[in-house]
């Protein structure tokens, strides 16, 4: 018969696998000790960088479900792999304009004449654009270009019905979009920003990425620093003690929340949590799955706890851990820094605003 302990150690595993895969209504807390949530709810473009299972959609989900002064419409980009850009933007733009008539409709009077013309402008163009989405490429983005400014005219108009509430536009996996089209992608929605109350909260994979490009005259796209703000949510070598105490939060969040009364120290032999850290490199999914792979495999046995330490964790990694390779990866990181900067040097700069 199962042990207290194996029943709450069960309990833990059950509701980390459960959530590991991040989603809009479910996943792990997200576990904040940075303050990125304060950042990414300011009235400002962000692009919000981290390595795949780092928690950006997390901290998305975190953004819509805070109730503040704001709209928030998601939209997940990973079928934008196959699908071209126009029908991409007009995706967006039809996911937008459902949500802020949704909004206008529940956060106003039935009485209110105003609110009722604002949405059914909201409606004429949300038609218009299922209309369009059966036309050919060509004709899809000529008339997306063509129509910009009354798709501004809305996101103008929503906030100032609304007591200006701002709207974020969050788009999560932007990386699956085709690295050709990503600068495209961006320099059109970023448009959609200019002189409105309308923000973006993009999340990629920053080696995944391509926000603008540099053309004869101009360029195309976001750059960071003037047109957007750079968020980076991974956790380095550089800063284990940083990352490990952030790890340790996050596997309490999960334990607090599953429910289960496990004291989780009593799992790990000596540095076993360090090593697990160290395995894991600081992704807070590959952390959690591999506590759950080593607490599976060792749950049932009351004679194997503590039960996580360097042996266990390579004979599941199949790698023997040392130390942080702080030296190594920060050397690489200089390096690719260095590339990036040289190579955004030779890169024409885009003219100045008037």
């Amino acid at each position: 018969m199962p042990t207290d302990t194996e029943k709450n150690l069960s309990q833990l595993t059950v509701y980390i696998e459960e959530n590991l895969r991040a989603a809009r209504k479910k996943g792990v807390h997200f576990v904040d000790p940075r303050h990125l949530k304060d950042r990414v709810l300011t009235r400002q473009n962000h692009i919000i960088f981290g390595r795949r299972g780092a928690g950006k959609t997390t901290l998305l989900s975190a953004i819509t479900q805070t109730k503040k002064d704001f709209i928030t419409i998601y939209i997940n980009l990973e079928d934008a792999k196959d699908t071209p850009i126009a029908d991409t933007l007009i995706r967006i733009l039809t996911v937008a304009l459902s949500e802020l008539r949704r909004t206008v409709k529940e956060q106003t009077p039935w009485f209110n004449a105003g609110a009722w013309r604002l949405r059914r402008k909201i409606e004429k163009q949300k038609e218009a654009l299922d209309k369009l989405g059966e036309k050919e490429a060509g004709e899809k983005l000529a008339a997306l270009q063509q129509n910009i400014e009354q798709y501004k005219d809305l996101f103008r108009a929503t906030p100032q019905m609304l007591g200006h509430k701002a709207i974020y536009l969050a788009l999560d996996d932007f990386y699956f979009v085709p690295h050709t089209l990503q600068p495209d992608l961006l320099d059109y929605v970023h448009r959609l920003t200019k002189d409105t109350d309308l923000y973006l909260k993009v999340a990629s994979v920053k080696d995944r990425s391509t926000l603008y490009r540099a053309e004869a005259e101009t360029y195309r796209g976001v750059e960071l620093g003037h047109d957007a703000h750079e968020i980076d949510i991974d956790y380095t070598m550089e800063k284990f003690a940083e990352m490990e105490n952030f790890l340790h939060e996050l596997l309490e969040a999960a334990n607090q929340e599953s429910g289960a009364a496990v004291k989780i120290d009593t799992y790990f032999k000596e540095d076993g949590f360090r090593q697990l850290c160290l395995a894991s490199e600081g992704v807070p999914r590959n952390f959690l799955s591999l506590f759950v792979k080593i607490a599976n495999r060792h749950k049932d046995d009351p004679f194997a706890q503590p039960f996580i330490g360097k042996d266990e964790i390579a004979d599941e990694t199949g790698i023997k851990i040392t130390e942080p390779p702080v030296k190594q990866k920060s050397l690489i990181q200089r390096f690719i820094t260095y590339i990036k900067t040289r190579l955004a040097k030779l890169s024409p700069r885009k003219p100045a605003k008037s």
